[in-house]
């Protein structure tokens, strides 16, 4: 019995000293540091964004939407242009549905490119948004490429979201 309460005051004591060096060991570190907070760890920085391809391929994103809004535009313009004559392929029809076509391509590939943008603006995410606008920008030259300009400006975008630019 009297063993048992020899080790347990030898362990508390043991206790209550390391206690008093590792105050003494902070107090002292904490004069030489000024009496700053000393920590090893850095704060955790802000994510980088890729903001400039963001940006970039958002306006490529917005000009290849404004082009497939302008083919359905020009689709009812069209079909009202074309005569039509009984007995023969309507061509008015045709071309209002191959229009139509085109402007849906359009708006889908818009819609694609500017989810793209918004995967560059995650951090983490940017190589598969750039790679999205990159396909998507080229495949839209088939609807016109938001006039050239957004299929320029979604090329240069995609790079610089595979590049987390």
């Amino acid at each position: 019995m009297m063993s048992i309460y020899l080790l347990s005051t030898l362990w508390t004591w043991s206790i209550f000293v390391l206690h008093q060096k590792a105050l003494i060991l902070s107090q002292k570190i904490q004069k030489e540091s000024g009496g700053k907070l000393v920590t090893t760890t850095p704060p955790p920085a802000a994510p980088k964004r890729a903001t400039i391809g963001f940006v970039i391929s958002l306006i490529a994103g917005i000009l290849i939407l404004i082009n497939a809004l302008m083919l359905f535009a020009l689709r009812s313009v069209i079909g009202g242009l074309v005569p039509s004559v009984p007995g023969v392929v309507d061509v008015g029809a045709l071309a209002e549905a191959m229009i139509t076509l085109w402007g849906a391509v359009g708006l889908i590939f818009a819609i694609i490119v500017m989810v793209g943008a918004l995967l560059i603006y995650m951090p983490g995410k940017e190589t598969i948004g750039g790679v999205l606008v990159l396909v998507f920008s080229i495949l839209s030259i088939v609807t016109g490429g938001g006039f050239f300009l957004g299929l320029i400006l979604g090329i240069v975008g995609g790079a610089l979201g595979i590049a987390k630019k």
